[in-house]
């Protein structure tokens, strides 16, 4: 399975790095790794073997003990491999070579002599840029994106590999996994090399840069045209022709929408999301001209941006920043943490500015004031429910870091809750604390659906939340079979839903125990199916046309309210 995080990579190098203890006599492992299609060995590839065996209890309340990890062992000339005296147990085996794309593998048995392993040539891409007069551009970053969902369900582009262009305005991307991919000429964070110290020559000519550009000339994802990287060549002339630009000014005016005047002071920020997730913002105090409201924001390189607007109370602490609640599809892979609090601010607003080749000037923007937002949560089928003091209605910022969000709340006895201090802005309606007891069912801001849809918040608004958590919660158990119907363990069992596939709550994503068996709970009724693939790209699932690729693959479960019911899921093997 490819579902590993970042930490987990670090865990297993340290591990086997720092490895001391003698293993006792055991099991072995040993096989031979090839490339795939034509069967030639691989010589000096790397291989790793993780015990997959859960941490052992310790005495006297102590931390758990990780199974230790036998060190790494390299192919020989023939491509053979060979792991001895392995404790008994499942493992996990990794394989890099240069030149190939990564691969795991889990072997059936603890004792196996004749693993085969089959790595997939990687691709490479090249190509060149330049200016309107033809002339190179040197140090202008280039990314290969593939579009991939993150943990919350939300579309997000990852880098599969980089370059930055040379004297030439040459530029080479090597060993990328096969696929398709969208190619970045430019960052609107760090638009040129100089950005990079100890890589750029002091020699670059400083302060112009180029319009990101997704290949072959567009300055947005709908009208980039994707490339194809094959297994083993090289694709080139993967060519732009950009403009060499300048660092712009943003330039315009603060109103306050309940006097229609500019508030007395302000904070003015400038938030750049980049193409690959997360967000780089800076603001200055002098940015601001309290004396006509207007604001002047400097040196800003080319691309989509956000100007941020808060007015803060001097001296009044803010609400904790809150990160999402991680969604029961994305399972056990991790979540987002943020650092302390902030200033209380008590009026924003933010905008979108796209920054091109003039400056940007006479930008209006609207502040409103932080409001108050009354609702109900409404638990159906009972008055009082075990649990249910234990939920919270919490308001996530549809674009992080950028506006300030509000405390999660609990309803009070009657149901009814207000959350404060919520500001102008679009939101995700969540709710923490369901467990395997409650889902939720729907979420209504007026007449306006808000649990498929955000939420936009402004005083002129509907007045009310209605939040509906449904209790005929079910249970689904089962068992995930190879081809030869034995069971497989250490895979992720995978429960999408039929309809509402916009919705992470509704997934669910559990791993099999050392017998392949699984369970999964506080599953909501709908029609559903379970799937469980040998390699899985972190929340592929969570992406309608990747599921509907393999949806004969799918074993159909329907659930009704506060049933249970066994399954068997079929392995999906790589490449079927």
């Amino acid at each position: 399975m490819r579902l590993v995080v970042a930490i987990g990579w670090i865990m297993i190098f340290q591990t086997f790095s720092t490895q001391s203890e003698q293993q006792p006599p055991g099991g072995v492992i040993a096989g031979i790794v090839v490339r795939a299609r034509t069967g030639e060995p691989i010589a000096g590839a790397r291989v790793l073997a993780q015990p997959t065996t859960p941490p052992r209890p310790t005495p006297g309340g102590a931390a758990p003990e990780a199974p230790s990890m036998p060190p790494a062992v390299t192919t020989d000339g023939q491509g053979r491999f060979a792991f001895k005296d392995l404790h008994a147990g499942p493992y996990r085996l990794f394989i890099f070579a240069d030149g190939y794309v990564r691969h795991e593998y889990v072997p059936a048995d603890q004792t196996l002599q004749n693993v085969r392993v089959l790595l997939t040539p990687a691709g490479n891409v090249s190509g060149n840029i330049r200016d309107l007069d033809g002339k190179p551009l040197a140090g202008v970053p280039v990314q290969i994106l593939k579009p991939v969902y993150n943990f919350l369900g939300d579309q997000t582009l990852q880098s599969a590999g980089a370059a930055v262009t040379d004297d030439r305005g040459e530029y080479r991307v090597y060993w990328v996994t096969p696929g398709r991919y969208y190619v970045l000429a430019g960052s609107a964070i760090s638009a040129r090399r100089a950005a990079m110290p100890g890589i750029a020559s002091p020699n670059e000519v400083p302060g112009h840069s180029v319009l990101p550009t997704y290949y072959p000339n567009a300055t947005d994802l709908s009208g980039a045209t994707p490339i194809a990287i094959q297994t083993g060549t090289d694709l080139n002339n993967i060519d732009f022709v950009l403009e060499r630009q300048q660092a712009r000014r943003i330039r315009g005016r603060v109103v306050d929408a309940a006097t229609g005047k500019w508030p007395p002071v302000a904070t003015v920020r400038l938030v750049t999301r980049s193409a690959i997730g997360g967000t780089s913002a800076r603001e200055s105090l002098q940015s601001y001209n309290p004396v006509d409201g207007t604001f002047d924001v400097r040196d800003v390189p080319p691309g989509p941006h956000q100007i941020v607007v808060e007015v803060r109370s001097p001296g009044a602490p803010g609400p904790p920043v809150t990160p999402p609640i991680v969604p029961a599809g994305a399972g056990q892979a991790g979540s987002i943490t943020f650092g302390g609090s902030r200033a209380l601010v008590t009026a924003a607003a933010q905008i979108e500015v796209q920054v091109g080749n003039e400056d940007v000037d006479n930008l209006v923007v609207t502040i409103g004031a932080a409001g108050s937002l009354p609702g109900r949560l409404i638990i159906e089928g009972a008055s009082t429910v075990s649990g249910a003091d234990r939920l919270r209605v919490q308001l996530t910022p549809l674009l992080a870091g950028a506006m300030q969000g509000p405390v999660p709340v609990p309803a009070n006895p009657g149901g009814t809750f207000t959350i404060d201090n919520v500001l102008p802005g679009d939101y995700r309606v969540q709710v923490a604390g369901l467990q395997a007891d409650f889902y939720l069912k729907e979420a209504r801001f007026g007449s306006q659906d808000v649990l498929n849809k955000p939420l936009n918040f402004s005083q002129s608004g509907p007045a009310s939340l209605d939040v509906i958590i449904g209790t005929g919660v079910s249970r689904i158990e089962g068992t995930v079979i190879d081809e030869r119907s034995q069971p497989v363990r250490s895979v992720a069992a995978i429960l999408v839903p039929d309809q509402l596939r916009g919705r992470p709550d509704l997934f669910r994503n559990v791993t099999t125990d050392q017998s392949g068996r699984f369970r999964m709970e506080g599953i909501a009724p709908g029609d559903y199916k379970a799937f469980a693939w040998e390699t899985l790209e972190p929340f592929s699932y969570y992406d309608p046309d990747f599921v509907r690729r393999y949806e004969q693959h799918g074993h159909p479960v329907k659930v009704s309210e506060s049933s249970n019911q066994t399954i068997q899921v079929q392995l999906i093997r790589s490449g079927q």
